[in-house]
């Protein structure tokens, strides 16, 4: 059973890093708001400061 949720956590998280939308991810994996959803995913602030970088660059090339 451990192994199920946290392969259900790592999927949540992949789709999220790889920039599928908040909303979306949370439409999949139920979450009724962003703030259950982000303390789910336990995303740290330096990952949230990569993809931002990345998502910047992706702009502004």
């Amino acid at each position: 059973m451990y192994q199920a949720i946290q392969g259900g956590v790592l999927s949540v998280l992949n789709m999220y890093k790889r920039g599928l939308p908040t909303r979306m991810i949370m439409s999949i994996s139920g979450h009724k708001t962003e703030k259950s959803f982000l303390k789910y995913i336990k995303v740290k602030q330096e990952e949230h400061a990569e993809m931002m970088k990345k998502a910047w660059s992706n702009i502004y090339q």
